[in-house]
């Protein structure tokens, strides 16, 4: 099965994690993996944190069987993807990611648009804390969310410079821009 320029072996124990910036399209962009099987778990839709999306990932592995998923987050930070990233060294899970490479100013454009479609005008800042809906962002956190990617893609490229690439350990990591 071919997602983007990826081919996916059906066999083995997957999980993809679809890694940008708030309202860059990757709800979007994950939609494709469950259309070819993939069981999708994000934390907007569960509620609690992060971390609790490996209680999940178990509980549907051992009771149900299912051995594909997609994982639609944030994860601007590391210690973000950590226990996945150790839930799935533990139970033999390839785990990849897809950076989706958006402008920020389209990402500042999708959040507004966003914000505007589900209420009716752009929220301050208390009515977007009132509001309590994870899918609307201000514009101050989606800088502060870029900054985190930022520092950690010029991690990166310094490792590279010293001869060694660690990007979480184990991922294959795919910029799928749009």
């Amino acid at each position: 099965m071919e997602i983007g320029n990826v081919e996916m072996d059906e066999t083995n124990n997957n999980i993809t994690l679809i890694v940008g910036y708030p309202a860059s399209g990757k709800t979007m962009f994950s939609k494709s993996f469950e259309d070819i099987g993939y069981h999708r778990l994000n934390r907007d839709d569960i509620g609690g944190k992060l971390d609790d999306l490996v209680d999940h990932l178990e509980r549907l592995y051992k009771e149900k069987g299912i051995n594909k998923f997609v994982m639609d987050n944030t994860y601007a930070q590391s210690n973000q993807r950590k226990t996945v990233i150790e839930w799935a060294k533990a139970h033999n899970f390839e785990i990849d990611c897809k950076w989706i490479n958006l402008d920020i100013g389209d990402a500042l454009y999708n959040a507004a648009k966003r914000m505007i479609d589900n209420y009716g005008k752009l929220l301050m800042p208390d009515e977007i804390k009132r509001s309590k809906d994870k899918s609307i962002y201000p514009p101050v956190v989606i800088y502060k969310i870029k900054k985190n990617f930022m520092l950690r893609i010029f991690l990166i490229l310094r490792n590279l410079k010293g001869g060694m690439l660690f990007i979480d350990d184990i991922w294959k990591f795919t910029d799928v821009g749009f």
